[in-house]
């Protein structure tokens, strides 16, 4: 099925014309247009001499016209707001996006995340779309759940024949390989990787408590198991390590505490396991995501989405749901509440729909669309992953672009009004 592609993005028109119609012809000149080294079309405005009767109305006029014009030129197509289906792979009807490399450009998955006993892992690019990643030999199931920063590593689960589910890492150069499991165990999940996909979190079957055990993975050492929270880790029960930070030093995800509840926690090398506790009125929490360096973790805080750090603690995002995808540095974050609504947080903005950022802010059409899950976020939180209902009725996975204004642009901006005024300023005391 071909994907489906909207985007949109502004264009202006240089007012010319309309400046000739006001100002006498003598006194204009044509503006002209030069290509910067970095590949930015520039336009050089127009001049009139500082004693003409006119300058001043035309001061007025340039600057806000050179901050359009050069708002066009920094914000062209590859900067525009998009969204985009990732399609299917061949013979199936659902996709679900799981990951995200840090610069957006590609996305992690599978076509059926419930069950182990089908569904393909894929990879998507714009390029060249979804293809199919296998499974490890004798497998006939498998689901990629994330990504290295770099984009060279794709981790989640495979079946074997001897297991339903063991944890693999992709690389383009060795494909598949097993990934194993905790000792005596032949069950895992690997849900994420650090920065350059040489260490991964994720859960092995620990036969020691005859339960799931959050677990970290790095090749000199394979998995070795990160404990529980106190008094957790009762036989049948699970707890999972979700993410990783960039260098693989911090680990987050959920354990079974003393109470049999599950709660989000944070684990270092140094300081073991903590328990992150709950928003007010909550009973559980889960740690999805956590930010570049370990010090901003998100997740589902018991009723609503929540922002960890270590000075202000667990702060609700002021939505029901979960937040599962946060920006490098922390201060975007990507949630959902559940099923109908995706939202995104920034510390300026505070929560928005999601839908209503991109056909509202930016005119996008999603008619036929329900953005129902939000799966992850690129470095700068400029790109977002998830899946959500098509116009066919389908469980499709998605990817959504907002662009950011360039700082270039006010810098641009700052020096042609910079420039016009000091040209003002010489002219009168000449």
């Amino acid at each position: 099925m071909p994907r489906r592609d909207r985007t949109s993005c502004g264009h202006h028109a240089f007012l010319a014309n309309t400046l000739r119609g006001q100002f006498a012809p003598e006194r204009w000149r044509e503006p002209s247009v030069f290509r910067h080294p970095f590949g930015v079309q520039l336009v050089a405005v127009p001049t009139l001499s500082p004693h003409s009767d006119h300058y001043p109305e035309v001061r007025r006029i340039l600057i806000p016209l050179s901050f359009v014009s050069l708002t066009t030129a920094l914000s062209g197509p590859s900067q525009a707001a998009s969204f985009t289906g990732l399609g299917f792979l061949p013979g199936q009807t659902s996709s679900y996006a799981r990951g995200i490399s840090a610069d957006g450009s590609t996305v992690v998955g599978g076509t059926d995340p419930a069950s182990e006993l089908s569904g393909e892992a894929f990879r998507w690019t714009r390029g060249g779309g979804l293809v199919g990643l296998g499974f490890l030999p004798t497998g006939y199931s498998s689901f990629a759940y994330g990504i290295s920063a770099d984009g060279s590593t794709i981790v989640g689960r495979s079946s074997t024949s001897s297991s339903l589910g063991v944890g693999f890492r992709w690389t383009s150069g060795g494909g598949m390989t097993n990934l194993g499991s905790l000792p005596g165990s032949n069950s895992s999940i690997a849900f994420g990787a650090s920065s350059d996909g040489s260490v991964i979190a994720g859960q092995s079957f620990s036969t020691a408590t005859s339960s799931d055990e959050p677990a970290r993975w790095t090749s000199a050492g394979g998995w070795v198991g990160l404990g529980f929270l106190p008094g957790g880790g009762a036989p049948g029960t699970v707890s999972a390590a979700s993410a990783v930070s960039a260098d693989g030093s911090t680990v987050v995800g959920q354990s079974l505490n003393a109470s049999s509840i599950n709660e989000a926690f944070r684990w270092t090398s140094s300081g073991g396991m903590v328990g992150l506790g709950f928003l007010p009125g909550g009973t559980a929490s889960s740690a999805f995501a956590v930010s570049r360096d370990g010090s901003v973790i998100v997740g589902y805080g018991g009723s609503d989405a929540f922002r960890w750090t270590s000075g202000g603690g667990m702060q609700s995002l002021g939505f029901f749901g979960a937040a599962r995808g946060v920006s490098a540095d922390g201060s975007t974050v990507v949630g959902d509440d559940f099923g109908s609504t995706v939202f995104l947080w920034t510390q300026e903005s505070g929560t928005r729909s999601l839908a209503d950022i991109l056909t509202k802010d930016y005119g996008l059409n999603l008619s036929g669309w329900t953005l129902t899950f939000a799966a992850g976020i690129s470095a700068d939180g400029n790109t977002i992953i998830g899946e959500g209902t098509d116009p066919s009725g389908h469980t499709e996975g998605w990817i959504a672009t907002i662009p950011e204004p360039g700082t270039g642009l006010l810098v641009m901006s700052g020096v042609l009004s910079l420039a016009i005024t000091r040209r003002g300023r010489r002219g009168v005391s000449a």
